[in-house]
């Protein structure tokens, strides 16, 4: 059996578990377009106020690909799939064949429509490791900031920002 998961975040890290508790041989490809190890999205805030790292937000060891015998297909995006044929066309790379699939890519952010945002230099948003990172370099103690959205997301950008400049 030939499985894909097109995403690399806790759904991919459980659906790899449970499939191996069933399937000790069948072939497991993860395909993310970002180019980590499966961490948790949620931390990216603590990472940018400095309560934690990289490293500790890894969702699983470094070697849990490899233990469970995937193929990671990390830095990749998966740009069609073709259910004729069982088969997911990517940027890079011959395409991947399949008997099975899971999209586990979770939510995108929305960056709702607003007069003069296209002439704002820095703007952000705030999901993945890639968006902390960009946010890290762009402030500083002196870095006037707005947040759009005051949910959970929204809070915990300001509450990362605030224990950095803080």
């Amino acid at each position: 059996m030939k499985y894909v998961i097109i995403g690399n975040s806790i759904a991919a890290a459980g659906c790899i578990e449970g499939i191996r508790s069933v399937d000790k041989a069948g072939d497991i490809t993860v395909i993310s377009d970002e180019p980590y190890h499966v961490y948790s999205r949620p931390l990216i805030s603590y990472l940018i106020c400095g309560k934690t790292d990289e490293e500790r937000m890894k969702y699983r060891p470094g070697s849990f690909y490899k233990d469970n015998g995937v193929r990671a297909l990390l830095g990749v995006k998966a740009l069609k799939v073709d259910y004729k044929s069982k088969a997911v066309e990517l940027d890079k790379g011959a395409p991947v064949s399949f008997d099975k699939l899971l999209f586990a890519t979770g939510s995108r952010p929305f960056v709702p429509p607003m007069e003069g945002l296209e002439s704002v230099k820095e703007k952000f948003t705030f999901m993945k490791l890639d968006d902390a990172k960009a946010l890290m370099a762009a402030i500083n103690k002196e870095s006037r900031v707005l947040i759009i959205g005051a949910g959970l997301i929204g809070l915990k950008c300001a509450e990362g920002i605030y224990g950095r400049v803080k």
